[in-house]
């Protein structure tokens, strides 16, 4: 696939937010457009202070909208802002930088920022709120930078080839970043920095953990399928769909549910039927 590249109409400037709820046997569907900045790319929401935060790409921006009101406010982010994650415990939001190799950082209470340097092209970015520590998958420089929240130091640590996608446990303190290029996952112990690879299909390029089972959901995008693996690395493949890109997990029902990029579909995966080592 190659390194990741952004094209993005700048007319792209409205949210639209979604909530489905049950009533009774029907679903019900309440859909807001809210205006935000050029060409937002990533979102992640505070549920404790009910803020949604949006990188916007092309204007170099986040837009801060307001849970209750849907008003928004902006906030000054660094060179194409790509992706967007929160710390809900102690109301920090970061924001990976992709043109600036820098992270933002912003105080969600005062929304004043900082600045932390990164690796090359930073696309993706996940909080471990257990022990405040933030890992950026730096895509271009091969590698994973750590960010210590109190003092915002940083650690770097090889990855494989072409590192875009990030996901924790935050019960055993294990991080996992699909290598686009390397056709692997990089494992990191989060105590100790200590990396292991599990070998995947081919490209992969989004991973999703399953907090209830304890299963890890790698989505190999030229493969068509998705590599599931355990704690101690027993893997199996599961079909994906075509061009499986996105991947959300539902720990109650234990149900994966991933987006085909070119036939308009979402595959369901269940987890208790056969889709787990």
């Amino acid at each position: 696939m190659g390194s990741l590249t952004v094209s993005r109409s700048s007319t792209w400037i409205f949210v639209t937010l979604v909530l489905l709820f049950a009533l009774g046997t029907k679903a019900q569907t309440v859909t807001t457009n809210v205006a935000v900045g050029g060409s937002p790319v990533g979102v992640a929401v505070n549920p404790s202070t009910n803020k949604i935060y949006v990188a916007d790409y092309e204007s170099n921006d986040v837009t801060v909208i307001d849970g209750a009101t849907n008003t928004t406010t902006s906030v000054a982010a660094g060179i194409n802002p790509y992706a967007v994650a929160v710390n809900p415990v102690t109301n920090k939001i970061y924001v990976a930088n992709m043109g600036s190799r820098n992270v933002t950082v912003i105080d969600g209470a005062t929304r004043t920022t900082t600045t932390v340097a990164v690796g090359t092209s930073p696309v993706a970015l996940a909080v471990d709120s257990h022990s405040n520590k933030i890992y950026v998958a730096n895509s271009e420089s091969n590698n994973v930078t750590v960010i210590e929240e109190g003092t915002n130091t940083t650690t770097t640590l090889a990855a494989g080839t072409s590192p875009i996608a990030v996901a924790v446990n935050p019960g055993t303190n294990k991080i996992y970043v699909a290598n686009n290029e390397s056709s692997n996952v990089t494992v990191i112990d989060g105590a100790t920095n200590s990396t292991t690879t599990v070998p995947v299909g081919a490209g992969p390029y989004a991973v999703a953990f399953n907090q209830a089972t304890k299963k890890v959901y790698v989505l190999n995008y030229y493969d068509s399928n998705a590599t599931v693996f355990d704690r101690a690395g027993n893997a199996i493949t599961v079909p994906a769909g075509p061009i499986p890109s996105a991947a959300a997990v539902n720990p109650v029902t234990n149900k994966i549910y991933v987006t085909n990029e070119y036939n308009s579909k979402v595959t369901v995966i269940a987890g208790a039927s056969g889709a787990e080592p």
